[in-house]
């Protein structure tokens, strides 16, 4: 007995130490470059970098010095960004020092450019026409007025100024003047941007501006002239992928390049070949190397991204296999990749797009061959019919029969193979994509495989076109060759009428898929311990897979494929369960950091609404604000809408959701305005526009209620009662007759006073106190308790939690108003340097007479509460 254990024992180690070897052998600068990168992100995690001095510099008009990193024009204005960047003048030298090195500004030079006497070294001299004169890599000295980039203030809005910062680039500079420059010149990215130049030129002759845009954006990295409009449908169709320069752009170029050569050499080859001779190994090297440089300098001239960085890596290191023999590992190579773009800027790590370009690969080479083991199976046929679909027969008739029967099966089996990969790549992206942009196009699956195969055709029309346009204008001045010029823009001529209709057909098929029923699923933000579950899970899985494929028997695989296959896609499903569950079942009020206005929503049971929505100092607040914050919540309804009084700041939100609301991805079930007798006029636009998107509109005034929750719900219910305006309210003024909401929910209370001001809350609380009298002489003359009155109890004196009247001015939160309150927390909107000087000192006194702590979003940006009826929560996005 002992003996067979210790064989049994014997064995199974010595399968370990096997597995343990061929993981040493097969992979160690996979696994070494992996953990390099996991490092890295966690030193950064534990011992961020100091940051940039960004407040120092905002708003200053100051004299910086530097070298010409890039040069693009947006807008019609001219852009430099700005390597390098020194500055005389305190404290700034002594910042920008601390940061040597590394610090980069984004300069947008002003419309006109004037002369100005030269201020700098002795190796700078003034140029009377420096817009024409600048050069890549040239000294510059410029003066501008500073600008930080945004830094989001709610949860869900875009990080610009680390998106910058990962690049590099700390701080803008606007109204730029060009005080002098060198003759220094980076010859090799100075040649490349006139090349870049004149090649986006081509582009735009041949097209239109909006299929230029696309075409420039695919092929030159330039998204300049790439329109919102394109952007936003490519996004929502799922294939906003073919616009970065990648992995796909990359393959295509280079390897046609590289057949292009093999096609030139293939002579010489067969020339040595007959006479018994060995081809010269330079020959293979200067196809190598002319195909790696050429693409090195191809990606400098689009800007180097992280995903192109990755791809021309990538595709250096598959030539050099093949060029001496060795089997070329795609994780090893995405892995290496990965280690050196982190080397160069350690903060890739951060990045969305490494993340995707890098997920993307590592689902195709690891999630692929798990759904393809145990959801493909099928072997395509030969096409000479034999197989399972015989030797076809004697009669043409059966012969073709049988060739269209196998031509279908292959295709069907590619088709399939194409959505393996598709939802490989999803699934491994998932958590970045939800990170990011907080939702899901599942209909992408399918659109993918009728585009990405085409995308080749595009990219060859795109090439086509430029080197012919560029071609045709070389040969033009020759009057010998002007036959050859016209086959030229004949082919020209072709290629852009192919191109455009490819974008007409992408743009066609995703505003198609937009409008078809789940097109898009507002899934959420995830946690970071929700990310770390899933990817546990994917391991796990992965890990079974290799088990399942090479240490179990063949008839034993075959025996429970079709249990393998269940188990696999519950396991799926239990890994998007813990990306996309929500466990928090508290009531939840987020006051959403708006600039001078005011959003809130309330969540609760399933249910959310939202109070105001608008600003009179941020733009697009509805685009940049509200509608992130809902998606990243996994808010894709809203219940209701209250517009406490129709002011622009508290309602052009709304106007903006409203205005793009077949594409926003939010649906509204009703909006609730106040009931006064001015309301249809004064809110004329907003009642237009929610009759036209079918919004159903209630018109609220005192005593009015709306509850959800309860027993239904395995919660406690919540009443949102209306307090202010009176039925049909005859008040001019809309700050008179604006909603004032008590929001109840246990114990706990809160009221939202929109803009009522200083009258409102005094008419307000004597009609509060007549109704408190009625109700106690109803029970003074019913002693038996037989009468209920249909006036509702309101207690003020309850309410926890004051949403501060008219962003804190001092025409609103009376001391009178207050005393009779006496809430614990006050909540002021208001924006940063507002022209009003909101919150005023006045108002802020008579908050802390009464004893309630103030958070004011200038301070701590959106502000978000959690209670379970008892106990209250807060927390400050910006701390």
């Amino acid at each position: 007995m002992r003996i067979e254990l210790n064989a049994t024992l014997n064995r199974y180690d010595a399968r370990i130490r096997g597995v343990i070897q061929q993981v040493r052998i097969r992979r160690p600068l996979c696994l070494y470059s992996f953990l390099f990168i996991c490092l890295v992100g966690i030193i950064l995690i534990i011992f961020p970098e100091k940051e940039f001095p960004s407040a120092l510099f905002d708003k200053k008009s100051i004299i910086v010095k530097g070298y010409v990193d890039r040069i693009e024009h947006k807008n019609g204005k001219m852009v430099l960004y700005i390597r390098d960047v020194f500055c005389d003048e305190e404290p700034y030298k002594s910042a920008l020092g601390e940061h040597e090195g590394e610090e980069g500004f984004v300069c947008y030079l002003s419309e006109v450019e004037s002369p100005s006497e030269y201020r700098g070294q002795d190796d700078i001299k003034q140029s009377h026409n420096q817009n024409n004169n600048l050069r890549i890599g040239s000294g510059i000295e410029l003066e501008g007025k500073c600008r930080a980039f945004s830094t989001p203030r709610n949860v869900g809005q875009f990080d610009y100024a680390n998106y910058q910062k990962t690049r590099g680039f700390y701080m803008a500079m606007y109204n730029c003047r060009i005080l002098g420059m060198s003759d220094s010149v980076d010859l090799i990215k100075d040649s490349l941007h006139c090349v870049r130049t004149e090649l986006a030129e081509a582009i735009s002759q041949n097209f239109g501006n909006d299929d230029a845009g696309i075409l420039k954006t695919m092929l030159l990295g330039d998204k300049n002239d790439l329109t919102d409009e394109d952007k936003e449908l490519f996004q929502q169709g799922g294939i906003s992928h073919i616009l970065a320069i990648s992995g796909l752009h990359i393959s295509l170029i280079g390897m046609g390049l590289y057949a292009i050569l093999s096609w030139i050499v293939r002579p010489i080859e067969k020339w040595f070949f007959h006479r018994k001779r060995r081809l010269p190994m330079k020959l293979y090297i200067c196809r190598v190397l002319i195909c790696i440089v050429f693409m090195y300098l191809y990606g400098v001239m689009t800007g180097m991204s992280s995903s192109a960085f990755r791809a021309i890596f990538m595709f250096a290191l598959m030539l050099r296999a093949k060029r001496i023999g060795r089997t070329y590992d795609m994780l090893t190579a995405l892995s290496l990749a990965g280690a050196c773009i982190v080397l160069e800027n350690p903060y890739y790590v951060f990045d969305c797009g490494f993340l995707l370009s890098f997920g993307a690969v590592m689902g195709i080479t690891l999630l692929q061959p798990v759904l393809a083991c145990f959801y493909g199976g099928l072997k395509p046929l030969k096409s000479d019919g034999r197989g399972e679909a015989g030797d076809g027969g004697r009669k043409c008739f059966h012969r073709i029969r049988k060739k269209t029967s196998i031509v279908l099966r292959n295709t069907f089996i590619k088709i399939a193979e194409l959505m393996l990969t598709s939802a490989a790549v999803m699934l491994f992206t998932l958590p970045i994509i939800l990170d990011n942009y907080y939702e899901i196009h599942p209909w992408s699956l399918i659109l993918n495989i009728l585009v990405v195969p085409s995308v080749g055709i595009l990219v060859v029309c795109g090439i086509t076109v430029m080197l012919t346009a560029i071609a045709s204008s070389f040969l033009s001045g020759i009057p010998v060759l002007n036959v050859l010029t016209v086959i030229l823009n004949t082919i020209s001529d072709i290629c852009s009428w192919i191109g455009t209709l490819l974008m007409e057909g992408y743009r066609y098929l995703s505003g198609w898929t937009a409008n078809l029923p789940f097109s898009s699923i507002v899934a959420g933000k995830p946690t970071t311990l929700q990310i770390i579950i899933y990817y546990a899970l994917m391991s796990i899985l992965v890990g079974a897979f290799i088990i399942w494929k090479y240490y179990i028997a063949e008839d034993k695989r075959e025996r429970y494929l079709c249990k393998g296959r269940i188990v696999a896609a519950a396991w799926i499903m239990c890994m998007l369960a813990v990306l996309c569950t929500k466990l928090d079942s508290r009531l939840k009020v987020t006051m959403l950091d708006c600039g001078q206005g005011d959003a809130l929503c309330i969540e609760y049971a399933g249910k959310t609404y939202m109070v105001d929505g608008g600003s009179s100092s941020e733009k697009q607040l509805g685009k940049y604000t509200i509608l992130p914050y809902l998606k990243a919540s996994g808010i894709s309804r809203v219940d209701g809408w209250f517009v406490s009084h129709p002011d622009e700041d508290h309602m052009n939100a709304l106007l903006e959701v409203l205005g793009d609301y077949s594409s926003c991805g939010i649906r509204i079930q009703a909006i609730f305005l106040p009931n006064s007798a001015s309301i249809e006029e004064d809110a004329q636009e907003i009642i237009s526009a929610a009759n036209e998107n079918g919004i159903a509109i209630h018109f609220l005034s005192e005593r009015d209620r709306i509850s959800w929750g309860g027993f239904m719900n395995l919660g406690d219910a919540v009443n949102i009662r209306c307090l202010n305006p009176l039925k049909n309210d005859p008040s001019k003024d809309t700050n008179d007759y604006s909603e004032v909401l008590l929001l109840e929910y246990g114990d706990f209370g809160m009221l939202f006073m929109g803009d009522a001001s200083d009258k409102t809350e005094r008419r307000m609380l004597e009609r509060l106190a007549e109704d408190e009298k009625e109700r106690q002489e109803i029970r003074e003359s019913d002693s038996a308790g037989s009468i209920t009155s249909e006036i509702e109890e309101v207690n003020l004196s309850g309410v926890d939690v004051l949403k501060v009247g008219h962003h804190g001015s001092n025409s609103s939160s009376s001391k009178v108003f207050l005393e009779a309150v006496s809430p614990r927390l006050a909540l002021i909107s208001s924006g940063i340097g507002n022209r009003y000087g909101h919150p005023h000192e006045e108002t802020i006194k008579r908050l802390s007479g009464v004893g309630a702590n103030i958070l004011n979003t200038q301070d701590t940006g959106a502000i978000t509460l959690w209670t379970d009826g008892n106990h209250l929560e807060i927390s400050r996005y910006i701390r």
